[in-house]
């Protein structure tokens, strides 16, 4: 999680689900940062269940507004369903 780094949060108990609940509150008043972090947490199971669809959702609306590692991992998740579907298909 990306407040791990900060000197703030020492001595504060990791709460993977109350980040989730505040990241969705700035996320869905179209927080890119927010929304990019939600799909951080959907695509490893942090707070919420791994959901990878709901990870791209995510990504995806913070890439819209020009969130450039958003981008990037809409495109690392595209690819790997990409190889994931032709691993099948073999």
């Amino acid at each position: 999680m990306c407040g791990r780094n900060l000197p703030l949060t020492e001595g504060v108990p990791e709460d993977d689900a109350e980040a989730v609940r505040w990241f969705r509150l700035a996320a869905e008043q179209g927080g890119a940062t927010a929304q990019y972090n939600l799909g951080l947490m959907y695509g490893d199971g942090e707070g919420v269940l791994e959901d990878k669809a709901e990870a791209v959702r995510w990504y995806r609306l913070a890439g819209e507004q020009g969130h450039v590692t958003a981008q990037f991992n809409l495109g690392v998740q595209y690819a790997a369903e990409a190889v994931s579907a032709k691993a099948t298909r073999c």
